[in-house]
């Protein structure tokens, strides 16, 4: 059972304009996350993290966007960082 998700080590996060750079050490890949990226990253990474469900409860209160897209994108999302190994899933 995944209890939540945890940054990679490997990786150096850094602010620049309204984005966030990841770089993973490892690789040399960088990424590039906008706001809601940002957001999302924030509630599942936090101390007080907030559940899948919380999370596009939020997205969808605060971007207007309906329940379904917001769950699409934040699947896809959280595939593409624990594909690249950004996150890691903390049991």
């Amino acid at each position: 059972m995944i209890t939540g998700y945890a940054i990679n080590k490997n990786c150096s996060v850094t602010n620049v304009n309204d984005n966030v750079i990841i770089l993973h050490l490892d690789t040399g890949k960088y990424f590039t996350i906008d706001n809601v990226g940002l957001y999302i990253c924030e509630k599942l990474l936090s101390d007080n993290m907030h559940s899948i469900n919380d999370v596009i409860d939020m997205i969808v209160e605060i971007y207007d966007i309906d329940s379904c897209s917001a769950r699409d994108d934040l699947n896809f999302f959280l595939k593409e960082l624990l594909k690249n190994e950004i996150i890691l899933i903390d049991k």
